[in-house]
Order: C-alpha cells, then sequence, then structure tokens
C-alpha cells in the first residue's frame, strides 16, 4: 500500500525528535552538543507537529489538530525564546499570543461540541482531552501577552520559559507514541503499565528543570549546572 509521502515524513521526523528530544535531555544544557542536538529536535518537531496537524484536519481527527498545533506553537515559541534578545519584545509575541488563544477557542468548542454529541465524544475523544489542550493553550498564551507587556524575559525566566515548552512538546510526542500507537508494539510490550513508563519520565523532567531553575540561587555567576 502506497503511504501518504506526508504521512511518512510525520513518522520520520517523529523518530528522529524522540531520540534527539531524549539526548538533549541528557545533555549538559547549554552546552554547545545540547544546542546543535536541540536544533536537530526542534525541527523534527515543528515538521512532525505540522503534517500530523494537517493530514488530521482532513481526517477529520479534531484532537489530533489541537495537539498537533498546539506543540507546533510550544516548541516553536520556546526556541524563540533563546533566539530572542533578553528583555526584549515585540510583535512575536503578540502573534504568538493571539495563534495560542485561537488554539483555545478551537479546543474548548471541539470539548464543547464532544459534551453534547449523542456518544459523548468528539472525533473519538472525549471533553476532556480538548479542555486540557484548551488550558494549556490559554495559560501560555497568556503568559505571552505577560512577556510583552514586561517587555520581555530575562534571567532564570527566560531559561525556564525555554525549559517547559521544549519539554511539553517532548511529552507530547512521547505521549502520542507511546500510549497513541500501542499496536506498533510487540504484545509482551503492549502493556500501559509499560508504555507509560516514557511518558512519566518526560513528566518528571517537565516538573524538575523549571522548578530548579526558578528556584535556584546564584552564588558564583552564570547558570544553573543543568547536565
Amino acid at each position: 500500500m502506497e503511504m501518504n509521502p506526508l504521512v511518512l515524513l510525520h513518522i520520520v521526523a517523529g523518530a528522529v525528535a524522540l531520540a534527539s528530544g531524549a539526548l538533549a535531555a541528557a545533555l549538559r544544557k547549554g552546552s554547545s552538543s545540547h544546542v546543535s542536538v536541540g536544533r536537530v529536535f526542534t525541527i523534527a518537531m515543528l515538521a512532525m507537529s505540522a503534517t500530523g496537524a494537517w493530514v488530521a484536519w482532513f481526517a477529520p481527527a479534531a484532537a489530533s489538530v489541537v495537539a498537533g498545533l498546539l506543540t507546533f506553537y510550544l516548541v516553536l515559541t520556546g526556541w524563540m525564546t533563546l533566539r530572542i534578545e533578553a528583555n526584549t519584545a515585540g510583535a512575536f509575541e503578540v502573534i504568538a499570543a493571539a495563534a495560542a488563544f485561537a488554539i483555545a477557542v478551537y479546543a474548548f468548542t471541539s470539548g464543547a461540541e464532544a459534551s453534547v454529541s449523542s456518544t459523548g465524544m468528539k472525533d473519538g475523544f472525549p471533553p476532556a482531552i480538548y479542555y486540557v489542550f484548551g488550558s494549556v493553550a490559554a495559560f501560555a498564551a497568556s503568559l505571552d501577552l505577560a512577556c510583552f507587556v514586561r517587555g520581555g524575559v530575562a534571567g532564570k525566566q527566560r531559561v525556564a520559559r525555554h525549559l517547559w515548552r521544549m519539554l511539553f512538546g517532548l511529552l507530547m510526542a512521547t505521549s502520542s507514541f507511546f500510549l497513541g500507537q500501542m499496536a506498533l508494539f510487540p504484545e509482551p510490550l503492549r502493556k500501559i503499565e509499560i508504555l507509560a513508563l516514557p511518558v512519566f519520565a518526560v513528566i518528571a523532567l517537565l516538573v524538575f528543570w523549571p522548578v530548579r531553575v526558578l528556584l535556584w540561587r546564584k552564588r558564583s555567576g552564570g547558570t544553573p549546572a543543568t547536565g
């Protein structure tokens, strides 16, 4: 059977994203190797999420559309956080906030449609999924607006902003693969208690790194050791 080129690109990009994301998480933050691997992760994640959202739109699969758009937005803004000079903010933050609010509206609307449907689902997913994604998008959008109002971020807030957005993107990719594609795994591994382990590992990183950065107390200059 001939495979849709976009689906193939989505699969390849997802595999690269998972491998590079795991490596980037293990490397010392700020090191040249982390930056190089992080660049690969960013490109792969953007390709994976964009193709996933595009294919899902025509499926249709609203939850996958929301997940793809939210992942694309989080990874792009997380990457741009360290590309934009500290304590500066402009049109990018406003556009990013508008995009995130649009994703939130689409997610909440889809959740409401699922709530009133005869099956309690929309495209096979319950309202809670849409509301969780919508809440994350609205939260991130409010942070973009706050960043714009304050005139940008710097220091540990800037690093934490970068980390949580990139790690949340990795969480989306990890959960989509290990929990959303369970049928691809050999029968002995096709158990939720096994396939959920990588997801919980990323959740732990998502909580640990931003909290560590924000609570770190400067002693001798520079940034906290995050290797």
